[in-house]
């Protein structure tokens, strides 16, 4: 993440704006929920396809987002590309699953 991204998110608070934070939710940071509203994390597809794309971070990213459901406002972001449009469903069950607050589906051009 950005260093000192806490004190940046905190000063544009203090200005009355809320804080949206997209990650590919590799870096846990406990804190977040502190200093924004919602936070949008990657996921590209099964574990096997986003493992493949993202270097195995697959367990990582969907721990993450877990842990913010009910904390903050939560968006399971997916790019949807030819190669993963097999995982669609497996997303569809994954959001439910986790519970989170919204789906993104990006297609990607």
């Amino acid at each position: 993440m950005v260093e000192n991204i806490e004190k940046i998110c905190l000063t544009i608070k203090s200005f009355g704006k809320k804080i949206g934070i997209t990650t590919n939710g590799t870096i846990n940071n406990e804190r977040l929920p502190l200093f924004a509203d919602r936070v949008g994390v990657s996921i590209d597809g099964d574990e096997k396809y986003h493992n493949e794309y993202r270097q195995g971070t697959y367990k990582k990213a969907v721990e993450f987002l877990s842990k913010l459901v009910g904390k903050v406002e939560t968006v399971f972001m997916f790019t949807l590309f030819p190669e993963n449009e097999h995982c669609l469903a497996f997303i569809e069950n994954l959001s439910n699953k986790l519970n989170v607050d919204y789906l993104q589906i990006t297609k990607a051009k």
